[in-house]
């Protein structure tokens, strides 16, 4: 079985930490030769450490935003200190501090990635007049294309018919999905841009990989490592897998389209769902005179959960973006 993997990665992290790049393989290794796609530079003013504190600061405002908040807020210390090389970002005051790294960061990047042909939303704000034609539209953009996009019910040649995509990332959200999509992303149809001439045998496997440099460069915990391919065959299932410092091994598994994960490996829960748990093993530990180190990671594993449901759609819409040169 050939597979196409992208890997997403930093150029030279030393010398030039800002410069992300996409390697492209083939395994077994198969012509052509695929030169590296060079990613936009990250803002030099955004660094590593305001967005490792973001990372932080949002999981503990995703601990307090329901009616059952976590109790002991030093789950969140034990978490930043064991995700960033015993650096502790928590602070009383997180709300102010995150809204003011988030404003800063829109400052320099905007409030949203903009391609063309790939809008994530497109209302006129004068009108709210459905003026899209993008042919795609991703689940993770938070609007559907019919609020969105000016789409004839009928299909006609030279009308433009918005799909939904749809990712493993999305799937392993708790937000609702709503419709089917339309395609899903990776597939064994993802064009190979760059590739010059189809190599034979067709791959039937895409991946891709978000590596350790890429996500420490994005705020991510250290040697956090997330990847996703498709399964041939299948249409609608992937396999997920991720790990990093504070994991003991990797969290893997099997994620299919429209299917609820709320235990292990991948715990998709509400955040009053993941509060309750917390809290849950918060008491066990107090109770026990040999505390477990499997609770605590299990505590690590649902914080880190809160994250990973918004940030990796993010990745995701981000990879088909730099892939498809939108």
């Amino acid at each position: 079985m050939v597979t196409t993997t992208y890997t997403f990665s930093i150029k030279d992290i030393v010398n030039n930490p800002d410069t992300p790049t996409i390697s492209i393989s083939n395994k077994p290794t198969i012509s052509p030769t695929i030169s590296p796609i060079d990613l936009p530079d990250i803002p030099i003013n955004i660094s590593k450490e305001e967005l490792q504190k973001r990372f932080v600061l949002d999981i503990m405002k995703d601990g307090n935003a329901s009616d059952i908040h976590i109790e002991d807020d030093n789950v969140y210390t034990t978490f930043s200190k064991k995700a960033f090389e015993d650096v502790d970002y928590t602070i009383p005051n997180y709300m102010t501090s995150l809204k003011n790294i988030e404003t800063s960061l829109e400052k320099s990047i905007g409030k949203g990635i903009d391609f063309p042909g790939l809008i994530k939303n497109s209302t006129d704000p004068e009108t709210g007049t459905k003026i899209m034609k993008t042919k795609e539209i991703f689940f993770e953009s938070g609007a559907n294309e019919k609020s969105v996009c000016n789409i004839d019910k009928i299909p006609v040649p030279g009308v433009y018919i918005a799909k939904r995509v749809s990712t493993p990332a999305a799937t392993l959200d708790s937000a609702s999905k709503g419709s089917d999509p339309g395609k899903f992303f990776p597939s064994h149809d993802l064009p190979l841009l760059p590739i010059v001439g189809l190599p034979l045998p067709q791959p039937k496997v895409r991946e891709i990989v978000f590596d350790p440099n890429f996500c420490k460069r994005f705020g991510f915990p250290k040697d956090f490592t997330w990847k996703t391919s498709n399964i041939p065959n299948t249409g609608d299932q992937f396999n997920v897998s991720f790990t990093c410092d504070g994991i003991n091994g990797e969290i893997s598994g099997i994620v299919e389209w429209n299917r609820d994960y709320p235990a292990s490996p991948f715990y998709v829960l509400g955040n009053k769902e993941k509060n309750k748990k917390i809290n849950g093993l918060c008491k066990k530990l107090a109770q026990q005179q040999q505390q477990l180190e499997d609770d605590f990671e299990l505590i690590f594993k649902l914080l880190l959960m809160k994250e990973l449901g918004d940030v990796m759609q993010v990745f995701m819409y981000y990879a088909y973006a730099m892939i498809n040169r939108y």
